[in-house]
């Protein structure tokens, strides 16, 4: 039997709603929108954790975040926890991975046998294929440098700072990461086979900064902008009192939150068109039809709602709320309805494949849910707690530790996610229920998961001394108990 190809394309920040194929008319995506119409679309797609590194490990393993313990961009997936990429490379798949991983180490084993990498946060960057590949050209990201690195941002012109990170690329086209990655993907695509390749790639954008290349703009400079949904005049007290923001959000005009929407589509246009080269390729090697493709991000952006910019604040669904769809192999397009969080992607990939071998979520994608999870780590009355989210399809309750500290609201009534109707006993049954089930996940449906480790660094005996005097002890038991 046929292994079939898996091909993984998976960006940064990016909200469900700022793709044609989930409603935008002012977005250019036509390779998404194209592949989107041959695949399951799943309009109630969650990330589980609003940030890159934890909501990734999640993607990969499974595990929430509670579970594989990995809380910030600085964190490692341990080797004892199963990746779909380690399980398709035991079944005889070659894996690979292009771009953006945001691993620590940089290129942590997860499964992957070949990674080229371009990062962009943390040490990453000066470790990578991509940034080596600009100092072979005597170039350097400047505009992206410092956005990622506060021994640059410090330095930064005003100008940054006020149109919130928003500049047309000082990098020639051919060499901005995005089509960087593109080009490296494709090189890599073409030794395909017809059967047994994995391979993911993983964009840096359309994370901040929003500094696509100049074409890409140009395709927007006539276009009207509007503002996405949720933007208010002024950053809500419980917001503003949360987290000042990565920028100062009580700065960001409507006239400057449009100005970011256009640039971040702009970049979103600009992976399109990467995308579009990629399913050329698989098209021209007859391979688009038997390949199972999967169109993901690890989390959105606020993009103007509640008056904020990129992610550093409340749970809200702007950040949480995700495209996926998933193009399968013999199946027509569709659209599933069903909650769902990133946690169920990797069985789901091994599933669709006829494997029986599953890991972390078992649940199906399209198994009807009541709820999805998500949580967070935030510093919240100056000590630090997690925080967490539930959401059904109508209700969506905030936790910011402890439970007293509860918001909740009516999605139906309030899609902005402004009235806290917690209090309101009329809501009172609703919100005994979301926080029930808060406690059940925490403490017996999704529980800590054991870390087993033999090989782990250990003091005074040597590794080889301790197999050693094992080995010697289980011989001596052996004699002197079966004997």
């Amino acid at each position: 039997m046929k292994k079939p190809n898996i091909l993984v394309l998976f960006v940064d920040q990016l909200r469900k709603d700022a793709i044609g194929a989930y409603g935008n008319t002012q977005v250019i995506t036509p390779a998404l929108d194209s592949l989107a119409a041959d695949s399951t679309v799943f309009t109630q797609h969650f990330c589980s954790f609003p940030v890159c590194t934890p909501s990734r490990y999640s993607f990969l393993s499974g595990l929430y975040t509670h579970q594989h313990g990995c809380w910030t961009n600085h964190s490692t997936l341990s080797s004892e926890y199963e990746t779909f990429p380690r399980i398709l490379l035991k079944n005889g798949y070659r894996t690979q991975a292009v771009g953006k991983m945001h691993f620590t180490p940089t290129y942590l084993d997860v499964g992957f046998q070949h990674m080229c990498l371009s990062e962009q946060d943390g040490n990453g960057r000066f470790e990578d294929d991509y940034h080596a590949h600009l100092m072979r050209h005597n170039l350097v990201d400047g505009i992206d440098v410092i956005d990622q690195r506060s021994e640059y941002r410090v330095n930064a012109k005003p100008g940054y700072f006020d149109s919130f990170g928003v500049e047309v690329s000082d990098l020639p086209e051919q060499y901005h990461s995005t089509a960087w990655v593109t080009d490296q993907a494709l090189q890599r695509l073409e030794s395909w086979e017809d059967e047994g390749e994995c391979m993911m790639i993983s964009y840096i954008k359309p994370h901040h900064p929003f500094d696509p290349s100049s074409r890409f703009v140009e395709l927007y400079k006539n276009r009207e902008i509007d503002l996405l949904s949720g933007y208010t005049e002024e950053v809500p007290a419980v917001d503003l009192g949360y987290n000042k923001g990565y920028f100062d959000n009580t700065k960001l005009s409507a006239e400057a939150a449009k100005e970011m929407t256009k640039y971040y589509y702009a970049s979103i246009t600009q992976i399109d068109e990467g995308i579009q080269q990629i399913l050329d390729l698989l098209k021209r090697k007859g391979l688009y039809d038997s390949t199972l493709i999967l169109f993901t991000a690890d989390h959105g952006d606020y993009l103007g709602f509640h008056h904020m910019a990129l992610k550093q604040n409340h749970m809200y669904d702007p950040v949480l709320h995700i495209p996926l769809f998933i193009k399968y192999p013999g199946k027509e397009g569709g659209v599933c309805t069903s909650l769902s969080d990133n946690t169920q992607v990797a069985s789901a990939i091994i599933a669709a494949l006829g494997g029986d071998c599953f890991i972390g979520n078992h649940l199906p994608l399209a198994d009807e849910r009541e709820y999805v999870l998500a949580m967070n780590r935030q510093v919240v009355e100056g000590s630090e707690r997690t925080c967490y989210a539930v959401r059904s399809k109508r209700y969506k309750l905030l936790v910011m530790g402890p439970m007293e500290n509860s918001r909740l609201f009516d999605l139906y009534a309030d899609p902005l996610e402004l009235e806290d109707v917690s209090r309101l006993s009329e809501y009172s049954q609703v919100l005994q229920s979301m926080q029930s089930f808060l406690v059940n996940c925490i403490l017996f449906d999704y529980p800590f998961k054991n870390r087993y480790e033999p090989n782990a660094g250990v003091v005074v005996k040597t590794k080889e001394e301790t197999d050693r005097q094992r080995k010697a002890l289980q011989c001596y038991y052996q004699q002197k108990i079966v004997h």
